[in-house]
C-alpha cells in the first residue's frame, strides 16, 4: 500500500461479513511484470548451471 502497488477497500462479503479485498494497480502490474522477468533469468541461470554437461 504504500509504494501505490496495490489499492484495499472494504467491502461486505456473501456471508455478510466485512472483508477488505486488495487489487494490483498500474504501477503494481508493472512492479510486478518486472518481478517475474528477474526471477525467470535467475532461473535460467540456476538451470544452466545445475544441467547435466554444464561446464
Amino acid at each position: 500500500l504504500k509504494e501505490e502497488l496495490v489499492k484495499a477497500e472494504w467491502s461486505i462479503s456473501s456471508t455478510n461479513r466485512r472483508v477488505r479485498i486488495y487489487k494490483l494497480t498500474a504501477k503494481g502490474a508493472k512492479h510486478l511484470e518486472q518481478e517475474v522477468s528477474r526471477f525467470e533469468k535467475m532461473l535460467e541461470g540456476i538451470t544452466r548451471v545445475l544441467a547435466p554437461g554444464a561446464s
